[in-house]
């Protein structure tokens, strides 16, 4: 049996928009990836607000749980910059 191709979550350096990040996003589907990108709010991220950082993190778990689809599937994180790696933590945290 094929193993599904891993879920590929794309998190974004601080200001990006989301259509600086499709560079990446369509490469991953062109490798036949399903994929989903998300940027950490740079106002939340520099104004060390907590609560705000654990309520985006939960929620993207949720969204990344519900649209991976598929508990055994792997999921890929693409990380850019500090942003990126600040929202992977607290994704980790919360999973």
């Amino acid at each position: 049996m094929l193993q599904p191709k891993p879920f590929v979550v794309l998190l974004g350096w601080a200001f990006s928009a989301p259509q600086q990040l499709d560079r990446y996003r369509f490469l991953y589907q062109r490798l036949g990836h399903d994929s989903l990108t998300y940027t950490f709010g740079a106002r939340d991220f520099f104004t060390f607000d907590q609560k705000a950082q654990w309520t985006a993190a939960q929620t993207l778990t949720q969204v990344i749980k519900t649209s991976n689809g598929n508990p055994e599937r792997k999921i890929i994180v693409h990380a850019f910059s500090n942003n990126g790696y600040i929202c992977m933590y607290l994704l980790l945290a919360t999973w």
